[in-house]
Parts: C-alpha cells; structure tokens; sequence
C-alpha cells in the first residue's frame, strides 16, 4: 500500500511602495502602501486562469497568498488609486530569481514546488507631479503677484520636457482661467519647460 502525500504548502509574498526616485528599487524612505489589491493566477496548461485567491497590503506595504499548491503563477496588482506604475520585480526562492515581470503590475512564470517559499514580488508605485502658476498684470513690475493685480483670461502656455521614467517626451497645452491660473496635473516627474503665448495688448514684465 502507497499512501498519498500531500504537497507541501507555498508561500508567495512581496510588498508594495511608493518609488520615490523612480528607480524600481525600495531605498530608504520608500515607504509601504496599505491597502492594495493583488489577485493570484495559476496556468491551467493553456492560459492563466483566476485561483480565487486574493491578498491586501499591510500598513507596511506587505502581502502573501499562502497554501497555495504546485504549479506556475501570475500575481497581478490592482493599481492603486493616486498612483502611477514604475515597475515590478520577480521574486525569489532560496536566493534565485523564479519568475518574470510580464508588466508594471503584472508578475508571471513563478514555477513552485511544494514547500517553496517566492518572496519579494514587488510592485514600485510613484505619485504624479504637477505644474501650476499664474499669468496676471503685474502693475508695479516688480514679478510679484499682488494684491489687486489682476489675472489674465484665455493664455496658453506650452509645457514640454521628457520623463525620467523612460526618457519618454512630453508636450501639454494649458490655457489660463478667468483669474489667470494655469495647472498642469498628472505629469510624470521629469524636467519641464513653460513657455507662454505673449497676450495682447500686454507687455512680458518679470516672470
């Protein structure tokens, strides 16, 4: 008589945070985020098919799907909200690499055996930059924007520059509200230009 073991039990786990330098590496002071989704998927021998299985980050960024069986996994993150992906890190058993970045928020190919332990699946998350300021008449030319000065309607200013992440161009038309504000949210940080369309009948005084 044979009697049938079970597998030992797996463990995949990693953490999720915020990148502050874009660099795809935790650094000190790249703090966890809580509360982040990720769902576990297993390969059926045709394509990756859902396990049920779900984890949410700790208030450290940390998550794990545990008793999971043999086989070859995708763990995909849900993007949090306020956010932006850098990238994502395979992790590792016993110090090797098990598994490939498929993309930003998606980590495949985790072939396990029972009893491994796949740690240090991460996913970099960054915030997005922005750009604002005011065109207004500057009555004293003193480049200050004073009390009474008025801001000026209908301006558009052209920002460009490139991304850090990717080097990747960037060129975004604004245009002034009624009290002479301009924003441009949403950016990836990088380095920018502004360069403004002079309005009629003004002047350029100080920037």
């Amino acid at each position: 008589n044979h009697a049938l073991q079970p597998p030992l039990p797996i463990t995949i786990s990693g953490r999720v945070y915020e990148d502050h330098d874009l660099d795809n590496q935790q650094d000190p002071g790249d703090q966890g985020l809580s509360g982040v989704s990720l769902t576990l998927w297993k390969w059926d021998g045709a394509q990756y098919v859902a396990t049920g299985k779900t984890a949410t980050t700790s208030a450290t960024g940390d998550y794990s799907f545990t008793g999971v069986l043999p086989g070859k996994y995708q763990v995909r993150e849900a993007q949090p909200s306020g956010f932006f992906s850098v990238g994502a890190t395979a992790g590792t058993v016993s110090g090797a690499t098990r598994g490939q970045v498929v993309s930003a928020d998606v980590i495949g190919d985790i072939e396990l055996l029972g009893g491994d332990e796949s740690v240090r699946n991460d996913f970099a998350e960054a915030r997005p930059a922005s750009l604002s300021g005011h065109v207004y008449h500057d009555r004293d030319n003193d480049g200050v924007l004073d009390p009474g000065e008025e801001g000026i309607r209908d301006v558009t200013l052209q920002i460009t520059g490139i991304q850090t992440l990717g080097n990747t161009p960037v060129s975004v038309t604004v245009v002034t509200n009624a009290f002479g504000y301009w924003e441009a949210p949403n950016l990836i940080p990088g380095t920018y230009k502004v360069v403004e369309t002079q309005p009629t009948p003004y002047r350029d005084g100080l920037d």
